[in-house]
């Protein structure tokens, strides 16, 4: 199973935290955080990839806000 998570920060303080799941699971944290930050989110994600830092590219009241992808592996045993 697919999660993603977006971590919400303002002013270096986390302000929420997002979690989603299911077919639409990626789509929906990238709406959530264009619409937090006002940043699409492939473009924050190529600009952080070529090293520039994260105030540089959603300000500093945003710095730090990020999706985290995460592939939960459940025991079949279980």
């Amino acid at each position: 199973m697919k999660v993603y998570v977006l971590v919400m920060m303002f002013q270096d303080v986390v302000s929420d935290i997002l979690v989603y799941e299911g077919k639409r699971a990626e789509e929906m944290a990238r709406e959530q955080f264009k619409i937090y930050t006002d940043v699409d989110y492939l473009f924050f994600d190529e600009r952080l990839e070529s090293g520039e830092a994260h105030d540089q590219i959603l300000g500093e009241d945003y710095a730090g806000t990020m999706i985290y992808h995460l592939e939960i592996i459940q025991d079949a045993s279980n």
